[in-house]
Parts: structure tokens; C-alpha cells; sequence
């Protein structure tokens, strides 16, 4: 699925959001700064491959947490991403 660019932009702030909420909530890496996910860009792909696992190991938690995200953003698309699909 390709999403207009506003769309894209959008899922990438709020899935570096997401992640950095997963990363809050299960004390993953000590040393991110709970507050700002352009902090998250800054850590090795390990670490953040870390992080989504955890979001991704359980279906329920992922969709859970997706809940949280704004109404603006197509859901279909967060859906479809969840699942594997491509964006």
C-alpha cells in the first residue's frame, strides 16, 4: 500500500512515538529520552529492533497500544502495517 506523503510522515512520527512508549512502558534501553523519539533515531537498529519486537511478539499488545493513536491517521494503514503488510 503506498500512502500520500502527509500520510507517511504521519505513521513515522507516531511509530516513533509508539515505539518510544513500548520502549517507556518495558524498560528496554535505559539511556532514551522518554519524552522525544527523534532521540530513537539517534540508537544501533539492535536496539530498536528490540523495542519492536516486543511491541510486535504479542498481537494483542500491538493492538492495544494502536488504540492510542489519533483518529487522523488511516487506520486501515496502521492495520495493514501490523500485519505485515507494506506501507
Amino acid at each position: 500500500m503506498n500512502l500520500p506523503d502527509s500520510d507517511r510522515k504521519l505513521f513515522i512520527k507516531l511509530h516513533h512515538s509508539l515505539l518510544v512508549y513500548v520502549n517507556n512502558k518495558y524498560k528496554l534501553l535505559e539511556n532514551l529520552n522518554h519524552s522525544n523519539s527523534k532521540d530513537l533515531l539517534r540508537k544501533d537498529l539492535e536496539d530498536i529492533e528490540k523495542i519492536k519486537e516486543k511491541l510486535y511478539s504479542d498481537p494483542t499488545r500491538s493492538i492495544l497500544l494502536s488504540r492510542r493513536i489519533p483518529r487522523t491517521f488511516p487506520r486501515r494503514s496502521w492495520r495493514s502495517y501490523q500485519t505485515g503488510g507494506t506501507l
